[in-house]
């Protein structure tokens, strides 16, 4: 899966009533109708909804008679979807669908605060629980003719909706750096404030 994949993905989740349709679908595949009835949701959002969810790859559509049925759709990034449609997002879970080369990061933009599933450490050359688990700390080890570049294209994705994919230089515990490239996307609250960022970085130089 590649980074402008992850992205579509990442940015589908971000909206709260594409999440609870990921939900309702885990439990087993429904019909348009038994989706807008469940959520409250009209048959045009459901459908435009819809829609979003099947290009980024997360839901399929098969036919049953006259009636279009949606499941989801198996795939490597489901770790993240369980993550985005559990009530806290607590329940960070045990790496599948992450390799060794790809790591998923959930940032809480109020406490500055990150989650990181699969190895972050081993992948910077720490000892376990060593790297630090805030964007400040993640910040630091920016190259520092990458890190104005990145700063600026986060903030632009939190006050514009900019896409975010970047390649970067993050600098290992030794002082060596690899190169990451990084996807990911805001969820916002009712009043439009974002509160959390989940994306997934790649190894693509070490």
């Amino acid at each position: 899966m590649n980074d402008r994949n992850n992205a579509c993905i990442f940015g589908a989740l971000k909206n709260a009533d594409r999440r609870r349709i990921i939900a309702v679908l885990s439990e087993h595949e429904r019909c348009v109708g038994e989706i807008c009835r469940q959520l409250k949701l009209s048959q045009p959002q459901t459908s435009h909804h819809l829609r979003i969810l099947a290009k980024a790859g997360l839901v399929q559509m098969h036919k049953h008679g006259a009636t279009h049925v949606f499941s989801l759709r198996s795939m490597r990034a489901a770790s993240a979807i369980k993550y985005l449609t559990s009530d806290k997002g607590d329940n960070l879970l045990n790496g599948n669908g992450v390799n060794g080369r790809e790591l998923i990061y959930i940032w809480d933009i109020g406490t500055g605060s990150m989650k990181w599933q699969g190895d972050v450490d081993l992948a910077l050359g720490f000892k376990k629980g060593e790297f630090p688990r805030n964007v400040g700390g993640w910040e630091d080890r920016l190259h520092p003719a990458d890190r104005r570049r990145v700063i600026k294209a986060a903030a632009r994705h939190l006050s514009h909706g900019v896409a975010f994919r970047q390649q970067y230089r993050i600098r290992k515990k030794q002082g060596r750096y690899c190169v990451w490239q990084d996807c990911g996307a805001a969820m916002f609250d009712d009043e439009g404030r974002p509160y959390k960022w989940v994306g997934m970085v790649r190894a693509v130089e070490d």
